[in-house]
């Protein structure tokens, strides 16, 4: 029976039990074709979620408006960047100069 246990990226993975292996041998042939077998199985899933995900991309970058909103939102999230403190602190330190808040009004 093949173990579907869950690799990082969610898919399953097919891949024969460990008791089905133990002892084989390259020349017992049912084990190693059974190893060959899961390999492929889970090689077709991952070209499937690959292809998936390549139309979902595409998609989305044809719609400019979702593209942009999902670039904020992925920016947003993200953190500091490591070139913020950096900027940071060579304004400090070099030209004395702190940072101020910037109240923007809404369009």
């Amino acid at each position: 029976m093949p173990d579907e246990s869950k690799s990082p990226t969610g898919l399953a993975l097919l891949a024969p039990a460990p008791e089905q292996l133990e002892g084989a041998i390259m020349n017992d042939v049912p084990a190693v074709n059974a190893a060959c077998e899961a390999e492929s199985a889970s090689s077709e899933k991952r070209s499937d979620v690959l292809r998936h995900e390549a139309e979902r991309v595409s998609t989305v970058w044809r719609d400019a408006r979702q593209r942009t909103r999902m670039s904020i939102a992925n920016r947003a999230r993200s953190g500091p960047l490591s070139s913020d403190s950096a900027i940071r602190k060579y304004c400090e330190r070099i030209w004395d100069a702190r940072a101020m808040k910037v109240n923007l009004a809404e369009p």
